[in-house]
């Protein structure tokens, strides 16, 4: 591409976000789930699964921006608490990870029960209606035996929070969540991200919608000429391997060549 692009073009392409319908069918069940909650109805928690580039994060991101914090006379507000779960986890790890998501101070004397019932406070007086868990499969480098603690810690936790929680990660979250089938019940709804094919010519259509319509948000109703043309997006399908997260990083590379 010959034109010129400065360091705002590319911040705002990194933050484009295309709704194709996997991540649209993504931000409805978790409006749901939320929904169904607000309305008094039990919590139902999800499991968003998929390969590294399918938009999990993204999907999470989006759902917590349509429900930002505010504050009140009372306190801050947090809706929708996003959490990622440290590399290397632990119980005390993740609890703590989830309290800095609350705006709370780490007190590191602090025992694993007495962070629990900070969390669930934290949450109420936050008026939290829903909990994200992101990288959730980072337990799984962590050890059989801290992945089923942690898992019986998060059962107990989410059915004293009582709003729905959401588990996004790679698919190897599935094997964490079999280490405990009283969580994995709770976690029987599952979403599953994955990359857009192009085998046939519904899948060829869709991934071409989907490169010109970054291509038309990025240059603001003006599309770069070529790069929606079937060749192109031939090419931009083989070097992302259909993964949208690498889509915007294959084009993103070009013009910073």
């Amino acid at each position: 591409m010959s034109e010129h692009y400065t360091l705002a073009d590319l911040r705002r392409a990194e933050r484009i976000q295309i709704l194709h319908p996997q991540f649209s069918t993504a931000l409805e069940r978790l409006s749901h789930s939320h929904a169904l909650s607000r309305q008094g109805a039990a919590a139902r928690h999800l499991l968003l699964i998929g390969a590294s580039g399918t938009g999990k994060t993204s999907v999470l991101h989006s759902f917590a921006k349509q429900h930002p914090n505010y504050e009140t006379a009372e306190a801050t507000i947090r809706p929708v608490v996003y959490v990622q779960v440290p590399a290397h986890p632990t119980i005390r790890g993740l609890a703590e990870a989830i309290l800095i998501a609350l705006g709370a101070g780490v007190q590191p004397r602090s025992s694993t029960a007495e962070k629990t019932n900070q969390i669930v406070q934290l949450i109420r007086g936050s008026k939290t209606e829903l909990l994200q868990l992101d990288e959730f499969h980072h337990f799984v480098d962590a050890g059989r035996r801290t992945f089923e603690e942690v898992t019986e810690w998060l059962k107990t936790l989410i059915d004293q929070i009582a709003i729905p929680t959401v588990l996004s990660g790679l698919p190897e979250c599935e094997w964490i969540l079999r280490s405990n089938e009283q969580l994995r019940r709770r976690f029987a709804a599952r979403v599953a991200l994955t990359p857009i094919g192009f085998s046939c010519n519904e899948d060829k259509s869709l991934f071409r919608d989907v490169v010109h319509a970054w291509d038309t948000q990025i240059n603001q109703g003006r599309p770069i000429w070529g790069l929606a043309d079937w060749e192109c997006v031939r090419r931009l399908h083989y070097a992302s391997n259909g993964l949208l997260g690498y889509l915007s990083k294959v084009i993103l590379g070009d013009w910073n060549a």
